[in-house]
């Protein structure tokens, strides 16, 4: 156990927006320094929100200042937490214990260790004998369950077998008043950094992520009950060089690998086992491409599924809402309900932006990422928290081809078809005019050759 020693402040000038009553936008750009007695620009994101809602904690690593936050619903406020070799709280539990790692004494500022950060204190929780690092980036803990049980985290040690040390995941579990650590290194990892995951399922069954290849480029990869599993067919080939010496040579997919060939990561996973994220599609004599995916193990066969993103950032419910960034723009994210893509301020009516999406709570009403705030001639990602209070807002737009499609207020319009056609999700037609007024549900809307989902509020 270690004492909290940090400089702590409370931020009570969160900006809050609001285009109604129900739907806020809250940007914390600022905060108030007990140390210095004033008001200082706060920067970095949210990365996190508790299941429940009821808090998220983020970071800045170093763009302004070396904080990290946590915001409480029931204060509305953000406690921030100032030190000179920087602590992480990656990961909130319903309760408001935060994960993440803490600086350990002697070890120099990079020096860190995993731990819980609760009631104001730092606990730390049991490293493998052979750990070879103690920086934050190989050392630290992720993700924790809801109830707290289960803690996701990384340890850079020796393989089971010994050898050289990689960064290989782990997990501790709660048993009585302790955590006991579940060491997952006995994974084959390529020849260079591990594996690193971002996210864990709720019972700590999956932890999904990225891993390096043997040249350096990102891989997609997840780990199930301590078994790492990836999409790659890895292999190295002795290649004559021009000095005429042979050395290694990274493949993957039968395409050589110059440490960017590839770029894919999963940032998230639900309880179903459903993950979100980005892939770099390799096949030897092919153009490489890249796009937001989905995966299951369990279906499409084990296959992929392509998105029509570049990136998916994080998700709820498959089948209720996930969030994805592209089409419009990188910096663009979409929030997909029930197979309707919006952005957030058509969908929330929202009337600040928000070009960052890290998580959702589990009922998708509590958003958290960051947004983009000028200051002094710059530019800087700051804080921001989406609060939707009741039922999403009414107004969408879908747009296909020439096709418009707008729902608002109990109403379907579709504009630019000749022929339509609105149909009941049990497939029953309920319209043909391009002006209905329905009873609040999910509707299939055929506009000439095109069909879309739409939801009536």
């Amino acid at each position: 156990m270690k004492k909290n020693l940090l400089l702590t402040a409370v931020l009570a000038c969160g900006i809050g927006l609001s285009a109604s009553a129900e739907n806020t936008i809250t940007v914390f750009n600022t905060y108030f320094d007990e140390s210095t007695q004033s008001n200082e620009l706060l920067t970095g994101s949210f990365y996190s929100v508790s299941p429940n809602g009821k808090f998220a904690v983020g970071f800045d690593e170093g763009t302004m200042d070396y904080v990290t936050y946590i915001w409480s619903a029931e204060t509305g406020k953000v406690e921030v937490h100032r030190c000179k070799n920087f602590m992480y709280f990656y990961d909130v539990a319903n309760d408001g214990t935060c994960v993440g790692s803490f600086p350990v004494e002697g070890a120099g500022e990079n020096g860190h260790r995993p731990g819980y950060f609760k009631d104001g204190e730092w606990h730390a929780l049991p490293q493998h004998h052979t750990v070879a690092s103690v920086s934050h980036y190989s050392n630290k803990a992720f993700a924790i369950s809801p109830d707290g049980k289960y803690i996701g985290g990384t340890q850079f040690c020796e393989h089971a077998d010994g050898g050289n040390a990689r960064t290989y995941p782990c997990l501790w579990v709660k048993e009585g008043d302790e955590y006991v650590l579940h060491m997952y290194n006995d994974m084959e990892l390529p020849d260079h950094q591990g594996f690193f995951p971002v996210k864990m399922s709720d019972d700590g069954t999956y932890m999904v992520g990225k891993m390096f290849s043997w040249a350096g480029s990102t891989l997609l990869a997840y780990v199930k009950n301590g078994e790492l599993r990836h999409f790659y067919e890895l292999e190295t080939r002795m290649e004559e060089w021009l000095d005429g010496n042979y050395y290694e040579e990274s493949y993957i997919n039968g395409v050589h690998d110059n440490g960017y060939t590839s770029e894919a990561e999963f940032f998230d996973v639900d309880n179903n086992g459903n993950m979100i994220g980005y892939y770099t599609f390799l096949e030897e004599g092919k153009d490489p491409y890249s796009c937001a995916v989905m995966f299951n193990e369990n279906e499409n066969d084990g296959n992929l599924q392509e998105l029509d993103y570049q990136i998916g950032t994080t998700i709820a419910n498959r089948d209720q809402f996930f969030v994805v960034a592209g089409s419009g723009g990188y910096f663009t994210p979409y929030y997909v309900e029930n197979g309707v893509q919006r952005t957030l301020q058509d969908a929330f009516a929202l009337d600040h932006s928000c070009s960052i999406i890290n998580d959702l709570s589990a009922d998708g009403r509590v958003i958290v990422g960051a947004g983009v705030e000028s200051f002094e001639g710059g530019g800087y990602n700051v804080p921001v928290l989406i609060q939707l209070d009741g039922e999403i807002v009414s107004a969408q737009t879908i747009h296909n081809d020439n096709v418009r499609i707008r729902t608002s207020n109990g109403q379907i319009a579709v504009e630019g078809a000749e022929n339509v056609a609105i149909y009941s999700v049990n497939g029953a037609l309920v319209s043909t005019t391009a002006n209905a007024t329905l009873p609040a549900g999910i509707y299939i809307v055929k506009a000439d050759n095109k069909a879309s989902k739409v939801i009536v509020k």
